[in-house]
């Protein structure tokens, strides 16, 4: 009886230290032995979570920690390619370029260098990045944080990448020069809009908005709800500048509509047709029932 006991509990002990064993090998099970206080939740979270979309709330909790506490070995904890996410994570947190280079793939390894630049503020790091793109948008994001037209140069062959430098640069400087010089005019109008430049801006809609800032809307800003607010103060004031900082399109057209009406004025339907959004059919559409709208005296149209 004693030797039939014996054998079952050295069964009992092989089996667990199998599935132990089994355990550890699975990447997909493995619990870290780790004992440090900022990982204890992490370690208690599930490996996988099925839903709608497969999520893996252990592994993303290291990350967030491994940022945190700017600690790249928190990441070897990681038993897939989620460590190289959190390589990168951590290099352009911490500024490191070195753990920039434990990643395996090119491309990702030069965004890493891009964004190790942008935290150091360091142009040099764009120089050794080999991809022109990459290289450009390096020294794009620079250019938001710096006042050195020189820097934008180092990217001639972007042309849409070199007009928002030098309107980074315009803006940082305060110096409408530097925007006048600007190629492409959805680029320069943006300068001069930031820097309240009116007469200068060619699109009606932003110099409609540029316009509109010499207007104290600052209640509508911090309201909860600023397209009903700048709606209120525009048919309050009866102002359409005001109705082109809506951003809701049904509303706006309402907002340039109720004032065409109230100052039968049907010249104000016309604003409809400024910006992207209502070109076309939908925009002339728009026009002609606010024309109709003033002829009638009422504001029965309606811009769903």
């Amino acid at each position: 009886m004693k030797q039939i006991l014996f054998f079952l509990i050295l069964i009992l002990v092989i089996s667990a230290c199998t599935n132990s064993e089994e355990l550890n090998d699975n990447p997909d099970v493995t619990q870290p032995n780790n004992n440090d206080e900022i990982l204890f939740e992490c370690n208690n979270l599930d490996l996988i979570q099925e839903g709608l979309a497969i999520t893996y709330p252990r592994y993303d909790c290291y990350i967030d920690v491994a940022v945190k506490e700017k600690n790249v070995d928190i990441c070897e904890l990681i038993k897939s390619d989620f460590k190289f996410e959190c390589y990168s994570r951590v290099g352009i947190e911490s500024g490191d370029i070195l753990i920039c280079n434990k990643l395996q793939n090119n491309v990702s390894k030069e965004v890493c260098y891009k964004g190790v630049a942008v935290t150091n503020l360091d142009e040099s790091i764009c120089e050794i990045i080999m991809d022109e793109t990459t290289e450009a948008k390096c020294y794009l994001e620079l250019s938001v944080y710096s006042t050195n037209l020189e820097l934008c140069d180092n990217m001639n062959l972007k042309a849409y990448f070199f007009a928002e430098c030098k309107k980074n640069i315009a803006i940082n400087s305060d110096d409408e020069l530097i925007c006048e010089d600007i190629g492409i005019s959805r680029f320069k109008d943006e300068c001069f809009l930031e820097l309240n430049v009116c007469s200068k801006i060619s699109n009606l809609e932003l110099n409609q908005k540029c316009l509109s800032f010499d207007i104290d809307l600052s209640e509508c800003e911090n309201s909860k709800n600023s397209d009903l607010c700048m709606y209120g103060k525009a048919t309050e004031m009866l102002n359409p500048i005001v109705c082109s900082r809506v951003t809701n399109t049904a509303l706006k057209y309402e907002c340039y509509r109720d004032i065409a009406v109230d100052n039968q004025d049907s010249t104000i339907c016309d604003n409809m047709q400024l910006g992207s959004s209502v070109l076309g059919t939908a925009g002339e559409r728009a026009i002609l029932k606010c024309n109709d709208d003033v002829m009638s005296g009422t504001k029965d149209s309606t811009f769903n």
